[in-house]
């Protein structure tokens, strides 16, 4: 697949969002209801066997201080171990930090990645 229909991709999914279908029905109800602490505490669970749309979610929760303490270098660290292993959104996500200047310099031609 090209590198740029890749990126077309991977920014839909991030804007679009993960399908609701591939949350666990708890995880959805809690983000529904607003419970962030205890989406947190289901996706650090899932996270612990290496889900790494958990992963990605939890470092999310972390960039955003909802339900967990606002930790950028924590949310980096979480994205960093999912896009190591191919997740595409935590990729965008480890991409967008960059280009943002979220957590770490400023960096473009590493956001570019």
């Amino acid at each position: 697949m090209p590198k740029s229909m890749y990126l077309v991709l991977t920014l839909l999914v991030a804007l679009v969002g993960t399908p609701p279908w591939l949350i666990s029905k708890r995880q959805r109800k809690a983000e529904r209801d607003g419970d962030y602490g205890q989406a947190a505490h289901l996706y650090r669970q899932s996270a612990k066997e290496n889900d790494l749309r958990s992963v990605t979610n939890l470092g999310w929760l972390h960039m955003k201080g909802l339900g967990v303490k606002q930790d950028a270098e924590e949310a980096l660290s979480l994205y960093r171990q999912a896009a190591g292993q191919g997740f595409a959104v935590a990729q965008y996500n480890l991409g967008l930090a960059y280009r943002r200047g979220r957590g770490v310099a400023q960096d473009l031609t590493e956001a570019a990645g």
